[in-house]
């Protein structure tokens, strides 16, 4: 704008300068010029304002990032022994005595009431058949209330009572006057009698486990010495070999107390 305006007045300072070179000269004052019209300059055509183009705005496409692929989180993975697979939802239904004992060691009581309601079987009465193992099983759950009394003279009292025999006499002085049976009878109750003992000391390992006293390799071991001496005992009716199974859990129970001290 600027030059603009210098250029309009420069045009408009032109004639007075010419005019004033021209009345200078001597002699003769010539005469005077004629005025001559100015010269009129065309007026100069207003240009129209620049029409104003905005910058063209960069507005790139944007690039859409692909959004990233979720890593899964690693599945995890539960190792299953081939024991385990193979292994029965039941403890009774296992082929081998110690794991068997070990586990029902491991289970609850609300699991081990389930298994044994779909099936009771105690060790002793496993290797019998028929109605054997039908009258062993029955005297197991007649003798459970006695379990109820704390360990010592009542408990065995109670299993007394249950199996008939108040108090142990001489066989003869039991079945006086009585036929050959009695005699059977009387003995395979001292026979429970002496088994339950030695259940009874089954159960107290079985507690010493429990109170974290033992191990559960040495209740095993334990249980299953018992077990074994349980059916041993039935097999045999030479009372030799029935004090020899005895005194043998006896020394065991020695070895087993020692430890708990």
């Amino acid at each position: 704008m600027k030059k603009y305006l210098s250029l309009i007045i420069g045009l408009l300072l032109i004639p007075s300068l010419a005019f004033a070179l021209g009345s200078g000269s001597g002699g003769t004052l010539p005469p005077p010029p004629v005025a001559q019209p100015p010269v009129q300059q065309p007026a100069p055509v207003p240009q129209p304002p620049p029409v104003y183009q905005p910058a063209p705005v960069y507005n790139p496409t944007p690039v859409v990032k692909p959004s990233p692929t979720p890593i899964a989180s690693p599945t995890k993975v539960t190792t299953i022994s081939v024991s385990q697979l193979d292994a029965p939802a039941y403890c009774v239904d296992m082929e081998n005595l110690k794991d068997r004992i070990k586990c029902r060691l491991q289970k609850s009581e609300e699991d081990l009431e389930k298994e044994y309601s779909y099936k009771y079987m105690p060790e002793e009465c496993r290797v019998l058949t028929d109605s054997k193992q039908t009258d062993c099983q029955q005297r197991y759950k007649d003798l459970q209330p006695c379990w109820d009394n704390p360990a010592g003279p009542d408990r065995i009292e109670c299993v007394k009572k249950v199996l008939g025999i108040d108090k142990l006499v001489p066989i003869s002085e039991y079945c006086a006057n009585q036929d050959a049976s009695c005699m059977t009878t009387y003995r395979e109750k001292v026979y429970h009698l002496i088994t339950f003992r030695f259940y009874d000391l089954e159960e107290r390992v079985e507690d010493w486990y429990r109170d974290g006293k033992i191990t559960l390799d040495a209740t095993v071991d334990f249980i299953a010495i018992v077990v074994d001496s349980k059916v041993n005992f039935y097999k045999t009716t030479d009372k030799k070999e029935h004090v020899a199974i005895i005194k043998s859990l006896i020394q065991e129970w020695d070895k087993i107390v020692s430890t708990v001290k």
